[in-house]
């Protein structure tokens, strides 16, 4: 079920079940080995991806659009095609305080997805203005919802990895 978090933050509690998690971390793992693209940032030891896949993004939008409804006045209708899928490894670093942008004018909500249950701690939203919007929670098959752009963190990390996706979800504008 939806939650809404002030500051226009959706939670959807249970988007993915157990087993459609372990498919998408079996395609993160798979994924690195045959990828030699990395991005690494120098306090951080992920694998970081952007997927350029439309099956993926119709899978993920298929889950989604069910819990959308109309966010404000936009009225969703697609999952962008490039999704970055992101392996945090086992090193116990915390993430900095991120910008997630927009890549294009139609991507109006981003979107975390948690794929398993080794998070530790809770992720923080923040504004522009680096004011703390809300602390939410991590689990497995937990999405986060939040307009872009939207700063956000996870702090302190356990030494185990972890494993996200973050598709953009595009929208048109309702007619005022």
């Amino acid at each position: 079920m939806e939650t809404l978090v002030p500051k226009k933050l959706y939670v959807i509690e249970r988007l993915l079940n157990v087993s459609e998690c372990e498919k998408l971390v079996a395609l993160i793992d798979k994924r690195e080995e045959v990828t030699e693209g990395k991005i690494e940032q120098p306090m951080e030891n992920r694998f970081q991806e952007q997927y350029n896949d439309s099956d993926l993004a119709k899978w993920v939008w298929d889950r989604l659009r069910g819990h959308l409804g109309s966010l404000s006045e936009y009225v969703p209708y697609q999952c962008s095609p490039i999704i970055p899928i992101v392996r945090y490894n086992d090193n116990g670093l915390a993430t900095v305080i991120h910008l997630d942008p927009k890549n294009d004018i139609h991507e109006i909500f981003g979107v975390i997805i948690y794929l398993n249950d080794n998070h530790e701690g809770c992720t923080s939203f923040y504004n522009y203005l680096r004011q703390e919007l809300a602390k939410i929670q991590p689990k497995r098959g937990k999405a986060v919802i939040f307009h872009l752009p939207t700063m956000w963190h996870k702090g302190h990390q356990p030494k185990a990895k972890k494993y996200i996706v973050c598709p953009r979800i595009r929208c048109r504008v309702l007619a005022t």
